[in-house]
Formats: C-alpha cells, sequence, structure tokens
C-alpha cells in the first residue's frame, strides 16, 4: 500500500527490499584558503562526517603565509584511508 503525502511516496516495510537505490552522482567541493589555520579543520570535518560518500574534495592553498598548507596535509593524512582518498591537496 503506497500513500502519497506531501510529494513523497511512502512504503510498507514488506516492500523496503524490493525498491532499487539511485546510484550516487559523484560531487565535487573546491574549498580554496587562504590563512585559514584558525578553522580549515573544521571545513575538513565537516565534509568528511556527511552521509554521501561519493565526493571528492579539492583543498587550494592560495598563497597563505601562515602554517595553513602544513596543518590540511597533517590532518588529512590522519584521516583514516577510505576517507583520505576523497581529499586532493594543491598548492
Amino acid at each position: 500500500r503506497v500513500h502519497k503525502v506531501f510529494g513523497r511516496r511512502f512504503s510498507n516495510p514488506e516492500e523496503w527490499n524490493t525498491l532499487k537505490q539511485a546510484e550516487e552522482q559523484k560531487i565535487m567541493v573546491v574549498t580554496p584558503f587562504y590563512n585559514s589555520q584558525d578553522y580549515i579543520i573544521r571545513c575538513i570535518e565537516s565534509v568528511a562526517s556527511q552521509n554521501y560518500k561519493n565526493y571528492i574534495m579539492y583543498l587550494i592553498d592560495d598563497a597563505s603565509t601562515d602554517d595553513s598548507y602544513e596543518i590540511v596535509k597533517k590532518y588529512i593524512e590522519s584521516l583514516p584511508k577510505n576517507i583520505q582518498k576523497n581529499f586532493e591537496k594543491n598548492n
């Protein structure tokens, strides 16, 4: 039995096994940063903690004069290998 509520389709638990999941589209997150050593880690954590796993995040150092690039590099290296693959660092 299927109900329509606010334009969404809801089904009975018996039908859940028969529903096919749509393949996730790959998304790219581009984050240029400049002298952001105080908050760049929070930005990376925010993206890494999402439920959506089919992404790649590009982190671009825009000639920072602080230690932002080194902080980003060390933090990404400390992430689990399956999450590290979703990050690219450029300077």
